[in-house]
Formats: structure tokens, C-alpha cells, sequence
């Protein structure tokens, strides 16, 4: 991930779904190791929603991600909350 975005700039696609992927497998680790996550996560989802846009694809898959730990955090309203903004189109 480092060299990615030391080559391709912090915004380049790739390097931002490098970080993405390592975020789901930090997460998949288990609860421990959510707080990790997350920070990574909230990281690109900023970053996709400044380049990419709300409403794009990728902005949405991360934004899925997130909620989705936020749930198994028992954050249930955080998640919610989350999830439902991936549902407005």
C-alpha cells in the first residue's frame, strides 16, 4: 500500500481498494481489530467521496463495509443509519 500510493498519488483507485481490501481483512480478524478497520475504511470512504462522488460505486462499497462493522460492533442505529444511505438513489 505505501509504495501504491507513493507512485500513484493517495487519491489513485487502486491504491485506495488496496486499502479498502486490507481494511475487510483487518475486520475479518475479528472484533479486536475493528477499530483498525474502521480508521482505514473512514480514510477511503473520505477520499472516494471527495474524487469519486457520493453516489458512485465504490463510495458505496466502502460505505457498506463500514456499516457493516458498525453492526457487528453493535452500533445497530450507526449501522442503520449507514446502510440506509446506501439505499437512497
Amino acid at each position: 500500500l505505501a509504495v501504491q500510493r507513493k507512485l500513484l498519488g493517495e487519491e489513485d483507485e487502486d491504491a485506495l481498494r488496496t486499502q479498502h481490501d486490507i481494511a475487510v481483512m483487518i475486520s475479518e480478524q475479528g472484533p479486536d481489530r475493528h477499530d483498525e478497520a474502521e480508521v482505514l475504511l473512514r480514510e477511503v470512504l473520505a477520499t472516494r467521496t471527495r474524487v469519486l462522488g457520493e453516489q458512485h460505486e465504490e463510495t458505496l462499497r466502502t460505505q457498506d463495509s463500514l456499516s457493516l462493522i458498525a453492526f457487528e460492533q453493535l452500533h445497530h442505529i450507526q449501522a442503520a443509519e449507514m446502510y440506509g444511505g446506501i439505499m437512497v438513489w
